[in-house]
């Protein structure tokens, strides 16, 4: 048992995840830290986050994860699988403000059906 417990301990391992996965988690947690976190609480407390975080969001390759690539995402396959979308759920986690993961990635519930139309 570790001395201290931090996000990254309390999490099992899986068998599903591999070099790629770990390779997301570390970029993605990085561009939270950074574009996210510091003002976590300024944007939860106005209710609104910053328009160009979108933009940003966008640039990083977070907004078009998994999407076909024909529509400006990343697509599917050895880059891009179910497990990648599970770590991204796990970092936008660490946030802790789901209104903030919410507004940022509201596209995943109207997207896929227009996708599949």
């Amino acid at each position: 048992m570790p001395d201290s417990l931090d996000f990254d301990s309390l999490r099992p391992k899986s068998p599903f995840m591999g070099e790629s996965h770990n390779l997301w988690r570390t970029q993605l947690r990085r561009f939270i830290e950074r574009e996210i976190m510091p003002y976590v609480d300024q944007w939860d407390e106005a209710g609104a986050i910053p328009r160009d975080l979108f933009l940003r969001a966008g640039a990083f390759g977070l907004l078009g994860a998994g999407y076909p690539v024909e529509y400006g995402g990343t697509g599917r396959g050895p880059d891009y699988d179910w497990h990648h979308g599970i770590v991204t759920s796990e970092e936008l986690g660490r946030i802790g403000a789901g209104g903030i993961t919410a507004a940022l990635m509201i596209h995943g519930i109207g997207l896929p059906p227009v996708l599949a139309a």
